[in-house]
């Protein structure tokens, strides 16, 4: 999922208004728009905040695995090289 993307839905995740105040004519927010209404993420009913689409349930679900993504972590290490078995004597 491309950023604009994970932004459109994080948008209707938290905003009462339409992503651009409803401005869908840029073509990559159109196109976005237009998969996530076919894909199930965004519902196009008029809400009671009067905005075009909302966060299905599928959406929810999908932003809510995003926020419960752990931050990374960083491991330094130190590989010592090998030694080589050596014969008893």
């Amino acid at each position: 999922m491309s950023p604009l993307q994970i932004e459109i839905l994080l948008h209707y995740y938290k905003a009462a208004d339409d992503f651009r105040d409803g401005d869908f004519s840029a073509p990559a927010v159109r196109k976005a728009i237009n998969i996530f209404r076919e894909e199930g993420y965004l519902r196009s009913e008029k809400s009671v905040s009067g905005r075009c689409y909302d966060l299905s349930p599928k959406g929810y679900v999908y932003v809510t695995a995003l926020m419960d993504v752990p931050e990374p972590v960083q491991h330094w290490v130190v590989h010592y090289p090998r030694q080589s078995p050596t014969s008893a004597d």
